[in-house]
């Protein structure tokens, strides 16, 4: 049986799952660089873990040394994935795998490149290039890579969801006699400006129709309540944190699924969104945008803090329903093969590929 070591940041749920999924078929020992975050909701974390081992590293760096020390000795890992290369418990984790002869991958949700200037781009590069091989979303994340100088025959591309299939079946059976008179629009994210709620309530003020936002994921700021129009305040609504069990109602009354992010490096609501078949929209700074949506025609991109463009798209969705069936119908069509158990068989096979190599 391979035995899997890995390194990942916070416990988050999706992540939860994939692990105790990808545990049943390989010896899996997981790291976390912290148990928790206060930017987010304390009940998002998941703590059930079930078929791995696991270690949560301190705010110490030379007792993380020592503590991962301990973990490479204690077997012989076949791979070391690296979910964070560019923290300082990321290249902790890089250099003592490559000491203890193991070697590492990094897996990358997404990536979007950025000119940090010559010295830095060439420590980055140089960093990157000490993995073994390279775990794409897609396309996308494919030229981030090759911005720091990867080789194409390095990466592996893998499906990336939140999603189990048994929760995708149960999503995709959305009754037409849920939806509202009005068209209701939803976004999910944390109350951050990369989220962009700023350029997406500026949008909905200038819409003329029949309208109900509803965001969901935390307490919004005086300033961005401010921005609300008067002729839209009885239309637009806040909503704390939520788990799927809360969001499932509130998936199944929405017309279109909105993500405004300034920036997103995957923007896994898109694919909780699609398994309702929800018409979505996100900014074209947005990795899921372009790799998910873009490419399965889901929906339509905007370009990134262009609250006109914006506008446009989604008065577009709202008056072609033949567009929406056919975006709906393409969501039927993809959410089979974005599912965690497909994430998981996309690692598996490269265990398998590398052993016939």
């Amino acid at each position: 049986m391979e035995k899997i070591l890995w390194l990942t940041n916070l416990p988050a749920p999706y992540r939860i799952e994939f692990f105790n999924q990808l545990g049943k078929y390989v010896e899996l020992f997981v790291i976390f660089e912290g148990n928790r975050s206060e930017d987010r909701d304390a009940n998002w974390f998941n703590y059930d873990f079930k078929n791995f081992e696991s270690l949560f590293l301190e705010n110490d760096y030379k007792k993380n040394i020592i503590s991962i020390r301990k973990v490479l000795k204690s077997r012989k890992f076949t791979w070391a994935f690296n979910t964070d290369y560019s923290s300082i418990n990321g290249l902790i984790f890089l250099g003592l795998c490559k000491l203890n002869g193991v070697s590492v991958i990094l897996e990358a949700d997404g990536g979007i490149p950025v000119n940090r200037g010559f010295i830095m781009n060439k420590l980055i590069s140089g960093v990157m290039l000490l993995h073994s091989y390279y775990f794409s979303t897609g396309k996308y994340t494919d030229d981030y890579f090759f911005y720091y100088g990867v080789k194409n025959e390095k990466i592996w591309h893998y499906r990336f969801s939140s999603l189990t299939e048994k929760e995708i079946s149960r999503n995709r059976l959305v009754s037409k006699s849920e939806r509202n008179e009005n068209f209701n629009i939803l976004s999910i994210g944390q109350q951050i400006y990369r989220k962009g709620y700023d350029i997406l309530i500026d949008a909905v003020n200038k819409l003329d129709i029949p309208i109900v936002l509803n965001i969901i994921g935390g307490i919004p700021s005086e300033q961005l309540l401010n921005r609300i129009s008067v002729k839209k305040k009885g239309n637009i609504h806040f909503f704390q944190y939520m788990d799927k069990v809360d969001l499932d109602r509130y998936f199944r009354s929405a017309d279109l699924f909105v993500l405004p992010s300034r920036e997103e490096i995957w923007g896994l609501v898109i694919n909780e969104a699609a398994s309702y078949n929800i018409p979505v929209i996100t900014s074209d700074n947005c990795i899921a945008g372009k790799e998910f949506c873009l490419k399965n025609n889901i929906g339509l991109i905007f370009k990134n803090e262009d609250i006109q463009d914006l506008v446009d798209k989604i008065m577009i969705i709202y008056h072609d329903k033949d567009a929406r069936y056919e975006f709906s119908r393409n969501c039927s069509e993809i959410n089979d093969k974005y599912t965690i158990e497909n994430m998981v068989l996309d690692h598996l096979k490269f265990f398998n590929f590398e052993k016939s190599n």
